[in-house]
């Protein structure tokens, strides 16, 4: 830029940078016809030369972004790498009851315009409880627990005796530095206070 005319207050302010390192990388250049800085010279380094290729790169695709907006766009890089490192050491664990019954108590009404109370267009449905199944699983990054199947009504105690011991506790014995997911059901909140000592190392944030 100096060589094509710019005067010594526009290049700084182009390149968002101070007059001094302007000043100095223009006399640098003038007697050794080189940016170069000799080994030993100022502060060492602070980032390795795998992140400084996407502030190079930034850096080309916009030549006018100013020093602030690389580091953002940088930075945002940088925590989007993190945040996906974090969630790697995560184990989620889920639960789905399936009804085995010919009804799922819930009433269906398919009924014109205006005849929403008539009783003709709702149909029957059971006031029973029927049989059912709870399906349990979790999974991380690279492992996943086996599927578990619990028949009945899952209580604290059940959930500690039938899906935490048997399978939270080894797997989560086999992931070093893991963190467990846990629900934040009713059962699932009464149980953990039960074995909350165990689990301790292990227990994440709740589900909002």
């Amino acid at each position: 830029m100096m060589v094509a005319g710019w005067s010594a207050r526009r290049v700084p302010l182009q390149l968002d940078r101070f007059d001094c390192v302007v000043r100095w990388c223009w006399g640098q250049w003038i007697q050794e016809m080189s940016f170069t800085r000799r080994p030993g010279l100022g502060h060492p380094r602070k980032t390795s030369h795998r992140e400084d290729r996407p502030i190079v790169r930034n850096a080309r695709v916009q030549p006018t972004a100013s020093s602030a907006a690389i580091q953002a766009q940088s930075g945002a890089a940088h925590e989007e790498s993190g945040t996906a490192a974090k969630w790697n050491q995560v184990v989620f664990s889920d639960e789905s009851r399936f009804n085995l019954g010919s009804d799922d108590n819930c009433a269906r009404v398919w009924r014109p315009r205006g005849e929403c109370l008539n009783p003709a267009f709702a149909l029957l449905r059971h006031t029973f409880l029927t049989a059912g199944v709870m399906v349990w699983g979790a999974i991380s990054y690279n492992t996943r627990s086996p599927i578990v199947l619990t028949h009945g009504t899952m209580t604290a105690q059940r959930h500690v005796h039938d899906i935490l011991q048997p399978h939270v506790f080894p797997l989560m014995q086999r992931l070093p530095g893991a963190i467990f997911q846990q629900d934040a059901g009713l059962t699932r909140q009464g149980c953990h206070k039960t074995v909350f000592v165990l689990l301790l190392p292990f227990f994440g944030l709740p589900d909002p």
